[in-house]
Parts: C-alpha cells; sequence; structure tokens
C-alpha cells in the first residue's frame, strides 16, 4: 500500500494567503485608530457651552465684625461655561470643584446673595481657560449670627494610678484653669466647661 503524499507547496500558498490577509486587517486597524485619533483630538480642540457640577463655600469678609456664618454654607451651583474639549475634560479629571468666595462687605441683614455678584471670584478661581456665562441657582442663601464671647473653666479628663505605698498629695493643677470661647449664641450658650483630653497614668511613683 502506497503512503500518502503530503503537499508542502499547497501547505505553503495556504500560510502565506492568510498572512496577507492578516496583515490588511492589521492595516485597516492602525489606519482606523488613527482616523479615530485624529478625529477626537480635532474634536477635542472645538469650543463647547457645558455645565460643570461645582460647589461654593461661602466665608465672612475680613471686615465684617461681630458676625459668623452658621450652618452649612456649602452649596451645590452648576457652572455654565464655554470652553475647549480639551479644558472641559481637564476640569472632569482634575480641577478643584469647590470654590471658597467671601461675601461682600454688606451682607448685614440680609439672607441671601445673587451668584451674579459672585461670578467675578468664581470666574477667577476657575481660571482663564473657562469662560463663565451663568450660575445655576441664581441665588444662594445664608445665616449669619452675631458673634457670642464666653469664659469657661477647664475641666481635666485624668486617671491616674499609683504605685503601691504612694497617693496623690494635694489636688490637680490645670493651666490655664480656664479658656474663652467664641461662636454663634446658641453654640456658646450650650458650653459650659471645657474637657482636658484624656490623660491615664499607671503605677505612678513619682511627681
Amino acid at each position: 500500500m502506497l503512503p500518502h503524499k503530503i503537499s508542502l507547496s499547497g501547505s505553503f500558498y495556504s500560510v502565506r494567503r492568510s498572512l496577507r490577509r492578516d496583515k490588511r486587517w492589521l492595516s485597516f486597524g492602525f489606519f482606523l485608530l488613527v482616523s479615530f485619533t485624529m478625529w477626537t483630538l480635532r474634536k477635542l480642540s472645538d469650543s463647547y457651552v457645558y455645565e460643570l457640577p461645582a460647589q461654593i463655600e461661602l466665608s465672612m469678609p475680613k471686615k465684617a465684625q461681630g458676625y459668623i456664618l452658621s450652618g452649612s454654607e456649602l452649596t451645590r451651583v452648576r457652572l455654565r461655561v464655554e470652553a475647549s474639549g480639551y479644558d472641559l475634560v481637564r476640569y472632569k479629571l482634575f480641577k478643584r470643584k469647590k470654590f471658597e468666595v467671601q461675601l461682600p462687605s454688606q451682607t448685614e441683614g440680609r439672607s441671601a446673595i445673587a451668584t451674579t455678584q459672585l461670578r467675578g471670584a468664581v470666574a477667577q478661581e476657575l481660571g482663564s481657560s473657562y469662560k463663565l456665562l451663568s450660575i445655576f441657582p441664581d441665588s444662594i442663601r445664608f445665616q449669619l449670627s452675631r458673634v457670642a464671647v464666653k469664659k469657661v473653666p477647664v475641666h481635666g479628663d485624668i486617671r491616674i494610678g499609683y504605685a503601691p505605698q504612694y497617693m496623690q498629695r494635694g489636688g490637680v493643677q490645670l493651666s490655664p484653669d480656664s479658656v474663652v470661647i467664641s461662636g454663634t449664641e446658641n453654640a456658646v450658650s450650650s458650653v459650659d466647661k471645657i474637657f482636658t483630653e484624656p490623660l491615664v497614668k499607671e503605677k505612678v511613683s513619682g511627681s
């Protein structure tokens, strides 16, 4: 019985044809990737109008005396800006999204401020790459309280364990024995003493 003949030339031709097909697919894939990259870069260089999420934290003006902001003054807002696609992506990924804004000096007797009055400060922190068009909502509420001052005693949170044949002689002296606290009237009125940090000592045998 004659052995079967193996056609090496046919197998080589089949492999070569498969490699050519794979190369065509690789070339097509590379061309598609380059085209997509160029299209993306071109789109990112265009300008867009977009709403960005942010938070505004209000602070008191330095000239304001006798008043303090009470409650949470961190407000969620949306900034409508015009910027390039690059800068919008950069804001989403890296840029700080909380803006500290100082209230105008004339805030006594008010409980809200129009965000149009804050646009200059927010735009400055946002940077020149972004054109700030508007801020939503159109106003931010806040609460002003008069500053109260009070002097309260300091109490020690101290636990001392002595070694055998040792005992405490005299009382514990604290320095300072009182402190001055300030804050809103409600907060200050609820405090009648201040405690030290806990101090625990065991087997004390000296001063």
